[in-house]
């Protein structure tokens, strides 16, 4: 045997083993996260990597900003996933999406040393100048100084009593009492300590944006009319994304072109209006005729001007009938 053919015999050994030692560091490491991870919370890191305007629509395309594989393992293995309507959220101003990896959650940290591969952060993009960077803040590093743990943000903007716009941020502190701070995105700085007491869904003197629209879709059959062309509208009704890749709906495919039908909760389309008719009008054009939408429409009777149930046949009707509920502060 030639030293010739002995070298290339020891680097290709040599190539292997650092194959095989690297599948297993991977094992191993991957198999770690999913344990690590199996009762955590995720909303992977993502960032606005397209953005078009048209006719009161914000057309936008999110791209994954951390490891792939990573992604998967604990997407598959972790207990609560969010949902997009949960971590990205419509205000006037401003369009607020937050990025989650936690191991534990709540009351669940208190006492726990975050690992440097666990992340809370929210960026803040500026509806009147998209091709700014958005603003990025660490709620680990800025609210978790030892007595502060994040619990919940809350997936809607909310308007103070300035008529400034805030996201309400629930945490607890060592000792287990729960209150608010409100994140101000005018000024991008933390504001007040509000104890909570009760199950408040809106902070008294403070109310969500639109008003008008917010809690819309509960009294009413909308959604599943949506659903049924395999898309997915927020609980405020101003965003729409794929449940499924195989979207029949045409319109919402006309808007991203360049995916050739293939469309993921990646793709989210944003109506930037703030009443009711509004909103109707642009829910319109995602079905093959208005009719298609007002059909057979439910209202239901805590959402009637009457307190009864209403079937109709047209936006008239819906107008005519439909009536928010008053919050209770």
């Amino acid at each position: 045997m030639t030293k010739k053919i002995k070298l290339l015999i020891c680097s290709f050994i040599g190539v292997a083993l650092i194959i095989f030692l690297w599948h297993q560091y991977k094992v191993s490491h991957l198999g770690k996260l999913s344990n690590q991870y199996s009762s955590g919370v995720y909303a992977p890191s993502k960032k606005l990597a397209f953005r078009h305007e048209e006719k009161d629509l914000l057309i936008t395309k999110w791209k994954l900003a951390e490891n792939k594989t990573e992604y998967q393992v604990i997407s598959e293995s972790v207990m609560f996933e969010f949902e997009p309507y949960e971590y990205t959220t419509l205000g006037k101003d401003y369009l607020v999406h937050q990025n989650i990896r936690l191991k534990e959650r709540g009351l669940f940290a208190l006492g726990s040393h975050r690992e440097s591969d666990e992340y809370w952060t929210i960026d803040i993009y500026d509806l009147k100048d998209l091709t700014k960077k958005p603003y990025s803040i660490d709620l680990l590093k800025s609210m978790e100084n030892g007595k502060d743990i994040v619990a919940v943000v809350f997936g809607n903007v909310t308007f103070d009593e300035k008529g400034q716009e805030v996201l309400p941020i629930t945490l607890y502190n060592s000792k287990e009492d729960r209150f608010t701070r409100l994140l101000n995105l005018d000024t991008k700085e933390m504001e007040g300590y509000i104890p909570q007491t009760g199950n408040l869904d809106v902070l008294p003197g403070y109310e969500y944006y639109p008003n008008e629209i917010f809690n819309f879709l509960n009294g009413s059959n909308i959604s599943e009319k949506f659903e049924k062309q395999g898309l997915v509208l927020s609980n405020e009704g101003r965003m729409i994304y794929p449940s499924k890749e195989k979207v029949s709906n045409k319109y919402f495919k006309s808007l991203f072109p360049d995916n050739k039908g293939k469309l993921t909760e990646d793709n989210k389309v944003f109506i930037l209006v703030d009443t009711i008719p509004k909103l109707l009008t642009h829910y319109e054009r995602f079905f093959e005729s208005p009719k298609e939408l007002y059909k057979d429409l439910v209202i239901e009777a805590d959402h009637s001007t009457d307190g009864r149930e209403h079937t109709v046949q047209s936006k008239e009707e819906f107008l005519q009938y439909y009536q928010a509920p008053q919050e209770e502060n």
